[in-house]
């Protein structure tokens, strides 16, 4: 006879816990993040990396409360909001280091 949780001994098992859903936002500043090969992408990959983040602190209860902070978002969207931020910053000083070498290299 197989072991169902209608016929465990101790009886019925509870299911393992639902993996929270991620942040939206937090799922953006990665995306942006990624794609911020394309000038001005890095500094919304930024904006929204901040954003994600405060999002999750105020879920957390250690931040301003936000519309839309769900409490299981927190630990799971964190690393996408990191991610995210630090492409945005990343890609932004290269295209400013960029810009400057352009500018520096035509004389002007």
């Amino acid at each position: 006879m197989e072991s169902t949780p209608e016929s465990t001994p101790g009886g019925p098992v509870a299911p393992p816990p639902a993996e929270a859903p991620l942040d939206p936002v937090a799922v953006a500043a990665l995306a942006l993040g990624l794609l911020a090969v394309v000038p001005g992408l890095g500094v919304a990959a930024a904006v929204c990396g901040h954003v994600a983040l405060r999002r999750g602190r105020s879920a957390t209860g250690t931040g301003r409360a936000m519309a839309g902070a769900v409490p299981g978002r927190a630990r799971s969207s964190r690393g996408f909001a990191l991610a995210g931020l630090a492409l945005g910053y990343a890609m932004t000083a290269l295209w400013l280091l960029l810009a400057a070498a352009v500018v520096v290299g035509s004389g002007g």
